[in-house]
């Protein structure tokens, strides 16, 4: 995943927290966080100590889809499949040769 933390939808992410987060003191304050400026609607303030949270509360969305909605558990050779932050993904095949994907 390239460059997430500038791709990050607001309102996606706070629809996310929603979900989880029924006090609207600090859904408001999230929102704060997350949209600093009121003409950008995608990306996190780099730097904040809230922004790996928020991005790894994204992330698992997807991890959610690719491991409930798509039935994918493993990557080749029964490697488990995650994502999170800053993460590289490595997959070995039986010829040893390596596909390496980072952001």
């Amino acid at each position: 995943i390239k460059k997430d933390f500038n791709n990050i939808n607001h309102e996606i992410l706070l629809n996310i927290l929603k979900r989880k987060i029924k006090d609207k003191k600090v859904l408001d304050l999230c929102w704060k966080i997350i949209h600093p400026k009121e003409d950008e609607n995608v990306g996190l303030p780099i730097g904040a100590l809230t922004s790996q949270l928020f991005a790894n509360i994204y992330l698992n969305e997807l991890d959610y889809y690719i491991k409930r909605t798509l039935r994918i558990q493993t990557a080749p050779d029964s490697m488990p499949i995650s994502c999170m932050l800053d993460d590289v993904v490595e997959f070995k095949g039986k010829n040893n040769n390596n596909e390496t994907g980072s952001n």
